[in-house]
């Protein structure tokens, strides 16, 4: 899972010298996973982090890779299971941006993700007592339709929202009878192993030339 992690994470930082100096090349990060995962303690407790990089192909096309961690702890998912998913996840895809700033796009998308449960019952007289419910590694690919919006905050700052649909499966066989509420890159789903997903973003991006710049304004 680190290596995985680390990967992403030199993939996402070589990017930036392939670019085009024709259209911008843009590197930014999901800021409403972070208040997400503040905004939520009473809640599953989530850990999330993205990293963007657009990789200009032509004028208004973009190569889009995405990579990210996140993490689901929870004990209020089912009664008396406590729960822990985590793993990183890389989507790469295409995108094209009118001048206006409108967005059209998908990605493929490929989560591996480290499962763990546990039963929790409560011992009035000599303690609670803990079993385990589920230890096991998964992987889910899939595919996702997205469209945005950015609108330039400055020379070199944009900022984009998103909406985005996600189909995906978990690859593997499951030991437990436990199904899966959110996977590394998709969310919180529905279904299992054909899983479903809808979601927004806000991603703050930075142009690294403007000349000229992705969203000019009109």
């Amino acid at each position: 899972m680190k290596r995985f992690i680390l990967g992403i994470v030199l993939l996402l930082v070589t990017l930036p010298g392939l670019g085009q100096t024709k259209s911008p090349l843009l590197i930014g990060i999901d800021v409403l996973k972070p208040v997400l995962s503040v905004a939520t303690p009473n809640r599953p407790a989530f850990r999330l982090a993205e990293l963007t990089v657009k990789v200009p192909r032509q004028y208004g096309s973009y190569l889009s890779v995405v990579g990210g961690y996140g993490q689901m702890r929870s004990d209020t998912t089912f009664r008396n299971v406590l729960m822990n998913l985590q793993g990183g996840y890389l989507k790469v895809g295409v995108e094209s941006v009118t001048e206006r700033g409108f967005i059209k796009g998908f990605h493929g998308l490929a989560a591996f993700s480290n499962e763990s449960a546990d039963y929790v019952f409560s011992g009035p007289n000599f303690g609670d007592y803990r079993a385990i419910a589920l230890r096991q590694n998964r992987v889910a690919v899939g595919i996702e339709g997205f469209l945005a919006h950015q609108t330039p905050l400055s020379k070199r700052f944009l900022l984009r929202m998103s909406a985005r649909a996600t189909l995906a499966g978990m690859v593997g066989n499951r030991t437990d009878k436990i199904p899966v509420v959110f996977a590394p890159g998709v969310g919180l789903v529905t279904g299992d192993p054909i899983m479903y997903s809808v979601g927004v973003g806000v991603h703050l991006l930075y142009q690294t030339n403007t000349r000229p710049i992705a969203t000019p304004q009109q």
